[in-house]
């Protein structure tokens, strides 16, 4: 059987010129979101909370964010800074470890 499991970093760096989006949850990953909100300032990333302009909107501090994943911008070093710095790296290497056992 080949094993056809791939990072999200393989494919990123495997699909020149194809657009990702990253759903980011800043309940989970408040620190993750301080980090997020330094790189943020500047118009070189495109993102949207996801409960903008809807009957949600209420609750945009909740909300989660829609972050565009672009070589070198600020939504893939947020990708890297929560895979190397906080839990969710276990969402990134689970389905690995579940095939090593």
């Amino acid at each position: 059987m080949v094993d056809t499991h791939k990072s999200p970093f393989e494919v990123l760096s495997q699909s020149k010129d194809k657009l990702f989006y990253f759903i980011f949850d800043v309940v989970q990953n408040p620190e993750a979101r301080t980090f997020w909100e330094a790189m943020v300032s500047g118009n070189d990333v495109a993102w949207e909370y996801l409960y903008q302009g809807t009957e949600y909107a209420h609750l945009m501090d909740a909300s989660p964010l829609i972050i565009e994943i672009k070589e070198g911008k600020p939504g893939e070093t947020l990708l890297y800074w929560i895979h190397d710095y906080t839990n969710a790296s276990r969402v990134f290497n689970s389905s690995v470890s579940a095939k090593n056992q």
